[in-house]
């Protein structure tokens, strides 16, 4: 059957194949054909649209008659397309053809699941372009690329690894949540107060945040040692890890208690919470304040920070509300139903690293423009934004003397 061939086939007939879902199969299967006129299909002319429209090039690709017999003068022409290489995907389809037949000059880029084609949205097509633009900037700066992928590989598999351990360890495996993570470039030597009450066990257990009441790390759970030596205390909503090379992550659950706070009210079960993004900032905000404040004086050479979102389809899904960063004022009661426009996140689970740069603000601000970017949004409704920096004076105002 059709079904079970493992390249992608085109059959071409005088009638558009009839289509039956079969309660025994999981994909729609040809239930009737009739044949065509050999005479009425040029090759070289599908040949040449396909070579025109498609980039990159197809490999391998290749016509057959069925059935072969050369004295029969009708039957069914294939178009068989092997598997492409990775490292050719994804396809642009140059030309795109209108309901009416025209050609309007649009692009469009076809992803293929399973019997499926969807097309990537104009948001998630923009993301990857943004993505390039900025490898492209990067110029003489990658000149120590190969060791430079290296380590990024090496902390991609670490950074994955934490969240599947916090996952277990917190009992996550149904919940959405965001994780930060910061990771020096040489591993560090443990430091003398590590397991110290005075310490940085000591400042996991009670970090200095903006708002005793505010959206920060602290957990306000008993810091405990685990098997590989490293420090974790968590909740169902937050969870404080680090380990004793400095490998430093914080997590906040997407709920509506938390990350989702106050703005999913009227929110169905099996509706997608949406994210706040005050709350959202702010969190970012204090992880790097901690950060810079406890581990970057520890080693002064390069810092990778990894922002990695997981399970964002558990539960419903999870969305962002562009108009949520606005300020609230004192009557108002934004619910889960006034939300105008939402943005939905371009993958279920992803990860996005960049280099710490010289302040918190700054460094919060850069993932929550990777944050964005992962919702195919762009940065300009981030809130508490001053100067390019998330500014702990918008959070909390100076107090007037």
């Amino acid at each position: 059957m059709l079904r079970r061939l493992p390249t992608l086939v085109v059959a071409l007939s005088s009638l558009a194949l009839e289509h039956l879902r079969d309660e025994n199969h999981l994909v729609d299967t040809a239930s009737e054909h009739r044949p065509i006129q050999k005479a009425l299909i040029n090759w070289s002319s599908y040949r040449d649209i396909i070579a025109s429209w498609v980039r990159p090039g197809i490999l391998g690709f290749e016509a057959r008659w069925f059935p072969a017999d050369p004295s029969i003068d009708r039957g069914v022409f294939v178009l068989t397309i092997p598997a492409q290489p990775e490292e050719s995907k994804h396809f642009l389809v140059c030309e795109m053809i209108g309901e009416d037949g025209s050609f309007p000059g649009s692009v469009g880029v076809p992803v293929r699941n399973a019997d499926a084609v969807t097309w990537m949205t104009g948001e998630a097509l923009q993301s990857l372009i943004r993505e390039a633009l900025w490898w492209r900037r990067q110029g003489p700066n990658l000149a120590g690329l190969g060791e430079v992928n290296q380590r990024t590989t090496a902390s991609e598999g670490v950074v994955s690894e934490r969240c599947r351990t916090i996952e277990r360890h917190v009992g996550w495996e149904r919940t959405p949540f965001i994780a930060l993570h910061a990771i020096p470039a040489q591993p560090l030597t443990r430091p003398d107060n590590f397991y110290s009450g005075n310490g940085l066990r000591g400042r996991l257990a009670s970090p200095s945040v903006l708002r005793p009441d505010g959206f920060n790390i602290a957990t306000n759970a008993q810091v405990e040692v685990q098997p590989d030596g490293s420090l974790a205390c968590g909740t169902r909503r937050k969870v404080l890890w680090l380990s004793q090379d400095g490998f430093l992550t914080a997590a906040g659950a997407a709920i509506g208690d938390f990350l989702g706070w106050y703005v999913n009210q009227g929110r169905l079960a099996d509706q997608p919470v949406a994210l706040n993004p005050r709350v959202t900032a702010e969190y970012v905000l204090e992880f790097c304040r901690f950060f810079h404040r406890e581990l970057k004086t520890c080693y002064t050479g390069n810092w990778d920070l990894w922002l990695s979102i997981v399970g964002f389809d558990r539960e419903g899904g999870v969305v962002l509300g562009r108009q949520l960063g606005q300020a609230l004022g004192p009557h108002a009661h934004l619910t889960w139903r006034d939300y105008s426009y939402q943005f939905q996140p371009i993958a279920a689970s992803a990860d996005r690293r960049l280099a710490s740069g010289e302040s918190s603000g700054s460094d919060a601000y850069r993932l929550l423009v990777e944050l964005y970017a992962l919702f195919g949004s762009p940065p300009d409704p981030i809130p508490y934004v001053v100067n390019g920096e998330i500014s702990e004076q918008s959070i909390v105002p100076p107090l007037r003397t």
